[in-house]
């Protein structure tokens, strides 16, 4: 699967980059799915090499008929967003994540804190996926994301 990378326009030029118009997100579609509840509706998420665990905004949680703390509790770092605490509560539980026609289990944190929809990250995503960003058109006018499932024997 190949997507694009999402323009983000960028609303105040950095210091060191005056001539950037936009960031380059690594971002693709995704749903959830919690118990038997029905797909969510697609989600954009960013692919984030950084980010130990798939993380979904707590937001979701009502629509896929789940109780936020009924899991497991662990604290949120580093992408908090608006939040004066340098950590926030977060809440694993098992989910089915559908990338394209490709699903898989993991254990996915959900907060209220988080500062985006969906990040995923290394256990869960990256363990199933191949990932390549290609930076290589210069200028990098349009990044792409290409994405292809590991099969295990």
């Amino acid at each position: 699967m190949n997507f694009e990378f999402q323009a983000i326009p960028i609303e105040r030029k950095h210091p060191a980059f005056p001539d950037d118009r936009y960031i380059w997100e690594p971002r693709l579609p995704v749903q959830v799915i919690f118990k038997h509840s029905p797909p969510s509706k697609r989600i954009e998420a960013i692919v984030d090499s950084g980010s130990p665990y798939c993380l979904f905004h707590a937001g979701f949680c009502h629509s896929l008929g789940m109780k936020l703390e009924k899991g497991k509790k662990e604290l949120l770092k580093g992408v908090i967003g608006g939040h004066d605490s340098p950590t926030a509560p977060m809440y694993f539980h098992k989910v089915k994540i559908l990338v394209g026609l490709s699903q898989f289990e993991t254990w996915a944190g959900f907060s209220w804190h988080l500062s985006c929809a969906c990040l995923l990250g290394q256990k869960g995503f990256f363990e199933n996926f191949e990932v390549t960003f290609d930076w290589s058109s210069h200028p990098p006018s349009s990044p792409r994301l290409r994405v292809e499932r590991i099969i295990r024997a």
